[in-house]
């Protein structure tokens, strides 16, 4: 159990955004260039290449847009529970995700974590700024999943 007295650093609500801005810009260019090299596969999936939406196609704008979500959390959920525990902009800010062992969390936290995480978002975002204000400085997904983002010796 991570206890109070631990010497673990928490990552702070600015690192944290840091590495999901980084993670932001990774995949927009990942998407992007999978335009470039299978346009009619990408178009399909994450674009309507009508120029406006009406009632008709909001089936389409909403798979269009679950597409892109499924990729964010895809990568997230991968990412967390591999060796590297934590997305590439985790890994940038030296920043890894553990469970309360202080060990790489599995594959079923880790989704149970990125899932918890569009309560963070629902609500005015409130989830994510609790980190400003929580001791160990988790997220609402955190608490949820019983885990912790810390800030490595590199």
């Amino acid at each position: 159990m991570i206890s109070q007295t631990s010497n673990l650093s928490f990552a702070s609500f600015a690192a944290r955004t840091s590495a999901a801005l980084i993670d932001l810009v990774l995949l927009t260019l990942f998407v992007f260039l999978l335009k470039f090299a299978f346009p009619d596969a990408i178009n399909f999936l994450f674009f309507d290449e009508q120029s406006t939406y009406g009632s008709s196609n909001n089936v389409i704008w909403a798979l269009d847009k679950f597409s892109l979500f499924l990729l964010w959390y895809s990568y997230a959920v991968i990412m967390e529970c591999t060796a590297a525990q934590g997305t590439i902009g985790k890994q940038c800010m030296n920043l890894i995700v553990i469970d309360e062992n202080g060990e790489r969390i599995s594959f079923l936290k880790s989704l149970h974590r990125n899932l918890f995480k569009m309560v963070s978002q629902a609500v005015l975002c409130l989830g994510f700024l609790s980190v400003l204000f929580n001791r160990k400085r988790q997220a609402w997904h955190d608490v949820a999943a019983k885990t912790f983002v810390v800030k490595t010796g590199s």
